[in-house]
C-alpha cells in the first residue's frame, strides 16, 4: 500500500482521489506513466494458417521437384532442340501429378505477390482486412488463368494440327509452366519473409515473363511453323493465345480489386 501511495503522489493524484487508487487492486495503471508501444503490423508472417499454408507449398514444392528433377535435363534440352519425331521419353501419370503440383503452387505464390503488389505499391491497405478473400479469388484466377490457356491452345491446335505436333507441344507447354513455378518460388519466399523489395521481385518476374514468352514463340514456332516466310502467322498466333489471356488477366485482378 505504501507503494502504491508513493506513485499515487509522483503521478500527481490529489488526496480525495488517493482512497480510490489503493481500495482497488494492488496493480493500478495511472494515466501518463509509461510510453505507448507501437502495434505490431498485421502482415502475413505474423499469420499462422498463412505461415502453415506456405510451409505446406514449400514441401510440395520440394517433393515435387525431387520427382521430376529425372527428367528436367531431357525437357531443358527439347526446348532448343526439336525433334520431327515424338519425343520417347513423355512424362509419367506421377510425374504430371507433381507438375501440376508445382503449378498450382505456382498459383498461389503469384496470388501472395499480388497481395504484396496491391498493398505495398498501390496503397490499398483496405485488403489487410480482406486477405483470405483476396488471396482466395487471386488463386482461382490464376488456376482459371492456366487452366483456359490450355483448353485455348487444345482446340485451336485439334482444329489446324496434327496429333504428334500437338502431343508435342502440350509437353513443352507444361514444362514451360513448371520451369516458371520452379523460378519464382523463392523469389516469393523471400518477398514475405526476408522483406525483399517488391520493385526488385517484380522486375525479376517481367524478366522472366518475357525470357519464357520468348522461348514460348520459339517453340510455337519451331513446332507448328515449320515452313519459311510463316512469320507473320506464328506472331499472330502467338500474340492471339499468349498475349490475349495475359492482358484479360490483369483487367480481371483490377477488377477484383474495385470490387473489394
Amino acid at each position: 500500500m505504501n507503494d502504491s501511495l508513493e506513485v499515487a503522489a509522483q503521478t500527481g493524484i490529489d488526496q480525495l482521489n488517493i482512497a480510490n487508487f489503493v481500495s482497488g487492486d494492488s496493480i493500478n495503471m495511472v494515466s501518463g506513466i509509461g510510453v505507448a508501444g507501437d502495434p505490431i503490423p498485421d502482415t502475413i508472417t505474423n499469420s499462422a494458417f498463412f505461415t502453415l499454408l506456405l510451409l505446406v507449398c514449400f514441401m510440395v514444392y520440394v517433393v515435387s521437384i525431387a520427382r521430376t528433377f529425372s527428367n528436367t535435363g531431357h525437357r531443358l534440352r527439347e526446348l532448343f532442340y526439336t525433334s520431327r519425331e515424338v519425343d520417347s521419353m513423355g512424362d509419367t501419370s506421377d510425374e504430371k501429378v507433381f507438375q501440376i503440383s508445382i503449378i498450382s503452387v505456382n498459383c498461389l505464390m503469384l496470388a501472395f505477390f499480388s497481395y504484396c503488389w496491391a498493398t505495398q505499391k498501390l496503397g490499398l491497405t483496405f485488403l489487410i482486412d480482406n486477405r483470405p478473400q483476396f488471396l482466395l479469388i487471386a488463386f482461382c484466377s490464376f488456376v482459371v488463368y492456366y487452366v483456359f490457356k490450355w483448353l485455348l491452345y487444345s482446340g485451336v491446335n485439334f482444329v489446324f494440327y496434327k496429333g504428334k505436333e500437338n502431343l508435342r507441344w502440350v509437353m513443352v507447354q507444361r514444362f514451360l509452366w513448371v520451369l516458371e513455378g520452379i523460378i519464382t518460388h523463392p523469389v516469393i519466399l523471400l518477398l514475405v519473409y526476408f522483406d525483399l523489395a517488391i520493385e526488385k521481385v517484380a522486375f525479376f518476374f517481367i524478366f522472366v515473363l518475357v525470357l519464357l514468352k520468348i522461348i514460348t514463340f520459339y517453340k510455337v514456332k519451331s513446332i507448328f511453323f515449320v515452313q519459311k516466310g510463316l512469320f507473320l502467322q506464328s506472331f499472330l498466333y502467338f500474340c492471339a493465345l499468349e498475349i490475349a489471356p495475359l492482358v484479360a488477366l490483369v483487367g480481371f485482378l483490377e477488377k477484383i480489386v474495385e470490387t473489394l
